[in-house]
């Protein structure tokens, strides 16, 4: 039984919820103002998924864009009978914002459709057996550069930094790529209808041990991704006996992996030698079936999120993806300060030369922002996650920051065509791409999106090259992964 995944999304159903969202939230005292951007923020959203479908990267990106900023926070403040401006510092400003960032997204979408970019670069024609080389060899390259990145990286907690040699982190995207191929080669070899073998299984295990050690979930998370859009983008929709599986992996990812490395995140663990690490990843892996434990580590995160900023959404499983929320804490205070400008856009555009070639600040856009506006007490890392928006309109004001995001969004949405084509259906890079680029599109700031496009997807981009002629060689073949239609996979 195959789950269908339309072209194209119906508008209905989701015009109707949005409508009887915008009248429950009148009904809970909202205002109209904010309602009605709330409103065509939301049918915004599905148009930006509709102009090309399911199928199309930009598409795709767009509506991540938009999942994270009002589509799940509008209906799940909704659900929860609360104001969607309850405890905003600046709604008008927060939503107006959000709304017209929805205007240069589409602007930006159609802009790329239109200038006639060529077929992507990176296309293929592989059998099974070359597939599976590629996985390995990706994965293993991938998880070589995960594990030094964990030994090597610099920590930071407080005002204090360990520094290390960093680059490793770069080629971590590899680990996905590996794991996407042999998810490929098996729907292949089974025409779709098998996605999992002990090789892919296996990879996902080695994944969720390097999350705990490196006290980042979102590693594992991404490679379950990875198998996720496999399945979707090879079949065209998702078949039935996947939802169990998918929905045992969201559990153990919601209750066991994010519980530890909560758990975890501290100055002792992220000080640590690796060997000590392993060793207290261990030892904290029997107490997460002890529901206590969860109490603990959910009153450790919401204490310490209270501790670092004069203002933390209410309600942490809801506003922690809430980008509407952290989002006020920047636009609350742009009127009383002024815009912060090129400097830190120049000062965090280092980050795309190497360590040893320019002096990196160490802290990030996000927390240079925080610090500014005075919505950090202490600290160096954690929340909030401010985006795109925000980081934009705190260098260069509304009017600013709207221009320069539509310029990110162009020259975003112009390499990724270039590189891997808009079409999504069975083609293995595009795959890659949507699951390595997914995370930092939807949280990072403006500067961060240029730095993640060109710095990993450059770097990614010799490594993949180096592992073609690698394989070819093994082959004997003269077989170029940039030609071919990525169709005959």
């Amino acid at each position: 039984m195959l789950i269908r995944i339309g072209q194209y999304l119906p508008l209905s159903p989701f015009i109707i919820c949005s409508c009887l969202a915008s009248v429950v939230q009148l009904v809970l005292g909202a205002d109209l103002t904010i309602v009605i951007m709330a409103f065509f923020s939301l049918i915004l959203s599905v148009l930006i998924l509709n102009y090309r479908g399911f199928y199309n990267i930009l598409s795709m990106f767009g509506f991540v864009l938009c999942l994270k900023y009002t589509v799940i926070p509008v209906f799940f403040k909704t659900l929860l009978l609360e104001r969607i401006d309850e405890g905003l510092w600046a709604p008008f400003e927060s939503f107006a914002m959000i709304l017209f960032g929805y205007i240069t997204l589409y602007l930006s979408i159609y802009l790329v459709d239109i200038i006639g970019v060529k077929e992507g670069y990176y296309q293929y024609t592989l059998n099974t057996k070359k597939l599976r080389m590629y996985g390995w060899t990706f994965f293993i390259i991938g998880y070589v550069c995960s594990i030094l990145h964990v030994i090597n990286k610099p920590e930071m907690y407080g005002y204090t930094v360990e520094r290390g040699f960093g680059g490793f982190g770069l080629f971590i995207g590899l680990n996905y790529l590996g794991i996407i191929f042999y998810t490929f080669s098996y729907l292949i070899e089974s025409n779709g209808k098998r996605a999992f073998g002990y090789v892919n299984i296996i990879m996902l295990i080695l994944m969720f041990f390097e999350a705990m050690v490196g006290n980042t979930k979102a590693h594992f998370g991404t490679g379950l991704l990875g198998v996720v859009f496999s399945i979707i983008y090879y079949n065209k929709g998702f078949p039935f006996k996947y939802v169990l599986i998918g929905t045992l992996g969201s559990l153990l990812f919601v209750f066991i992996l994010t519980p530890a490395i909560h758990y975890l995140r501290n100055p002792i663990f992220k000080t640590a030698k690796i060997d000590d690490k392993v060793m207290m990843v261990f030892e904290v892996l029997p107490k997460l079936f002890d529901p206590s434990t969860h109490i603990e580590v959910t009153d450790e995160v919401v204490t310490i999120a209270n501790s670092l900023f004069n203002y933390f959404p209410n309600d942490i499983l809801v506003d922690r993806i809430e980008m509407i929320q952290d989002m006020d804490l920047i636009l609350s205070r742009i009127d009383t300060e002024p815009e912060m400008g090129f400097p830190l856009l120049a000062e965090n555009l280092k980050k795309l030369l190497p360590s040893f070639l320019v002096e990196k600040n160490d802290f990030s856009e996000v927390d240079l922002i925080s610090f500014y506006y005075a919505t950090r007490l202490n600290g160096s890392a954690g929340f909030p996650t401010i985006g795109v928006f925000a980081t934009n309109t705190a260098m260069f004001g509304y009017v600013g920051g709207t221009f320069f995001t539509f310029i990110i969004f162009a020259v975003y949405f112009f390499i990724l065509r270039l590189l891997v084509n808009a079409d999504l259906y069975k083609n293995l890079w595009g795959v890659f791409f949507m699951t390595e680029l997914w995370l930092p599109f939807s949280e990072r700031g403006g500067e961060a999106l240029l730095v993640s496009i060109f710095r990993e997807t450059f770097a990614l981009a010799v490594v993949i090259f180096m592992v073609n002629y690698f394989v070819d060689f093994l082959f004997n073949k003269n077989l170029n992964p940039c030609s071919g239609s990525h169709n005959n996979a």
